[in-house]
């Protein structure tokens, strides 16, 4: 396949996810309203994910797994920090915050490599004040959970740059990577419900949840297989392709997307703010797929070996 008509297939891939993975903050809302904890949840979205990778997956490589697994960790925290957070926070504030992961990247990126790319740092700069504005000119003024949601861009940001690294050490290692990646994130959430439990007598087990009359499987199995199981799998092959700052700076659109669900699953409006924080975060992705003359830098080829990958 040609490489640049394969590098705009895997962007393409990488706003579908986008798109997919807005889906998850109105939809983990409304499961969050039927008394399902967050811990439970996690551990049940997780595991489910796991049991359909996991079958892909081959052992015969230590460096591999290890890599697969920290990356694991960094989403585990992700998730984890994004069940707390929106267990109070709105699905529009979770989802802006978390788009600043464009920042993260980039800044790490640029520390790694002591490369500086002026395109993709006004990118970063036009996302950011687009998900500011979004934040903190709206009518939810900034709050306590907006710390747990700031473990988002932190944390899934460090991942995606993992992810880079391991996709393009390993290129045809795609299942490999995202059945050990929602393996660690189902244990640890696991971990997490049972630690719960031992320090809250109260607090619901993750059987209790199990056998909750009410307990929401359909939205458990969207999230748990489709959101999870299958985004993370197009997400590793289409890193293969993307490099990490650059997906993030597509991945910064989620929360225009996640406002429209928000708005249509949940009732939650979007206020003119709103719509011109959105089109700075347009204006950002616009930015950075832009390709000005001169000889192309290692961002510019469209095969997804990103500067820090070139150590």
């Amino acid at each position: 396949m040609n490489p640049a008509l394969r590098s705009n297939l895997a962007r393409a891939s990488v706003l579908a996810l986008t798109i997919v993975w807005a889906t998850n903050f109105p939809v983990i809302k409304a499961i969050f309203d039927t008394g399902l904890t967050a811990p439970n949840y996690a551990a049940l979205r997780f595991t489910l994910a796991a049991a359909a990778l996991l079958p892909l997956a081959r052992w015969d490589n230590r460096e591999l797994l290890w890599g697969s697994a920290q990356c694991g960790a960094c989403v585990a925290m992700g998730y984890m920090t994004q069940a707390i957070a929106l267990t109070t926070a709105s699905a529009n504030k979770g989802a802006f915050i978390c788009a600043s992961q464009v920042i993260f990247v980039a800044l790490v990126n640029a520390i790694g490599t002591r490369t500086f790319v002026p395109r993709t740092w006004a990118a970063a700069v036009l996302a950011l004040a687009g998900v500011g504005l979004l934040e903190l000119a709206g009518p939810v003024r900034p709050e306590l959970s907006d710390l747990w949601c700031l473990g988002m861009p932190v944390f899934f940001g460090a991942g995606y740059i993992r992810l880079e690294e391991l996709m393009s050490k390993y290129p045809t290692d795609a299942r490999t990577v995202s059945a050990l990646k929602v393996a660690v994130v189902g244990l640890t959430a696991i971990g997490w419900s049972a630690g719960r439990a031992l320090t809250d007598p109260a607090a619901p087990t993750l059987l209790d949840a199990l056998t909750a009359p009410h307990l929401p499987w359909v939205s458990l199995l969207y999230t748990g297989l489709v959101t999870t199981a299958g985004a993370i799998l197009v997400e590793s092959y289409a890193f293969k392709y993307v490099p990490a700052t650059d997906a993030a700076i597509i991945l910064a659109t989620e929360p225009l997307w996640a406002a429209l669900f928000a708005a249509h699953m949940l009732g939650e409006t979007l206020s003119p703010t709103d719509i011109a924080g959105g089109t700075l975060v347009i204006s950002a992705c616009v930015v950075n797929e832009l390709r000005f003359g001169g000889p192309a830098g290692k961002h510019d080829k469209g095969t997804g070996e990103s500067a820090l990958n070139s150590k």
